[in-house]
């Protein structure tokens, strides 16, 4: 799936050092809005139906 970042890269080169980070911190960008999402948002108990997400701690670690 980071491959979908190689059709964004913006440079002609998607080898080159610089779309090598632009994929990097692509992927990095979509794995802090998934864990905002999951956590923060609380996708664990409305999304998936799990109560044990209702008594997590504030760090996001499930007791």
């Amino acid at each position: 799936w980071h491959h979908y970042f190689d059709d964004m890269a913006p440079m002609a080169n998607i080898d080159s050092w610089g779309a090598f980070w632009f994929r990097t911190i692509g992927v990095l960008v979509l794995c802090a809005l998934n864990y905002a999402f999951f956590y923060y948002l609380n996708f664990g108990s409305w999304g998936l139906g799990n109560p044990h997400w209702d008594h997590k701690f504030l760090s996001g670690e499930s007791l």
